[in-house]
């Protein structure tokens, strides 16, 4: 709760500071954001802005009503001041929240009269850097870079889980390790294509389930999304071999319950390959460090 009231206040003094004093200080996780931790742009009039940024946008505050903004995806901001309302030297900020840093720009909006050939342009495109924004990460949170860090390590690891596997329709899906680190479980998931016929991936899918099933109507399956994926498995062709990393924040489960992983193809009458893995092999996950 505190850091949420710490955020909106800073949010709030970003909206006001240029029009008061320019020297402030806002403390957010023991960090101090100030006059340093601002970037100053110049934008061209009557230009879209594109900001793209590494991790997902969670948000974005505006200080001026003339400016208008949307996330057409979801690590892209595209900007469009009102050409009727913005003028030559006029500036307003923006502060671009993920949950992995604050990045605030002071964007001034550039004479139509300047050479800078940059500046002409009906679209301009801003790419925000980590490491000119304000941390607030919290520890025990995994940005997109960090799952990518540990993914290349895990995947340099030998193979050590030989029991969790399944065959069918001249395909094998097994998963070749599993491990853990902090509040995350992390699986390794691959498979091989013996057929000459390629496997178009619709989706692969996790869910935790009942072992026995008695009737369909009352199975409470439980659908697991991984937080992050090394690959875009979904969409993807199998021609001989594949693999892909998964992590997911920890879970647990009852021992008459057991994690499925469900691999389908892209077709009416699609191959489909199915696997299990009991609570106890995830609880001898190897540690990553």
């Amino acid at each position: 709760m505190q850091k949420i009231i710490t955020l909106f206040c800073f949010l709030y003094i970003i909206q006001n500071s240029y029009a008061q004093t320019p020297n402030y200080t806002v403390l957010t996780n023991n960090i101090a954001i100030n006059e340093k931790n601002i970037n100053r742009v110049t934008i061209p009039a009557n230009a879209t802005v594109h900001f793209v940024s590494p991790e997902p946008i969670q948000y974005v505050d505006i200080s001026s009503p003339d400016i208008q903004g949307d996330l057409p995806e979801k690590n892209i901001f595209r900007l469009r001041p009102d050409g009727d309302k913005i003028h030559p030297g006029d500036n307003f900020t923006i502060a671009i929240v993920t949950q992995v840093y604050i990045s605030v720009y002071k964007l001034i909006v550039a004479n139509p009269l300047n050479n800078d050939s940059t500046l002409k342009n009906e679209a301009y495109v801003i790419s925000i850097n980590p490491n000119d924004a304000v941390q607030v990460n919290q520890s025990d949170v995994l940005n997109n870079q960090q799952c990518f860090d540990l993914a290349i390590k895990a995947i340099q690891k030998k193979q050590n889980i030989f029991n969790i596997g399944t065959k069918a329709y001249g395909m094998k899906m097994y998963v070749t390790n599993i491990y853990s680190i902090g509040d995350y479980i992390m699986i390794r998931l691959e498979a091989k294509n013996k057929t000459r016929l390629p496997f178009d991936i619709d989706q692969i899918r996790f869910k935790i389930m009942d072992k026995h099933q008695i009737k369909a109507t009352i199975s409470q399956d439980i659908e697991l999304k991984p937080v992050y994926s090394l690959y875009r498995s979904e969409g993807g062709i199998i021609t001989n071999k594949f693999s892909d990393f998964f992590i997911f924040k920890k879970f647990t489960f009852p021992a008459q319950k057991l994690l499925q992983i469900e691999m389908t193809e892209k077709q009416y009458s699609g191959r489909h390959l199915s696997l299990k893995v009991e609570y106890n092999q995830i609880l001898k996950s190897e540690q990553l460090d």
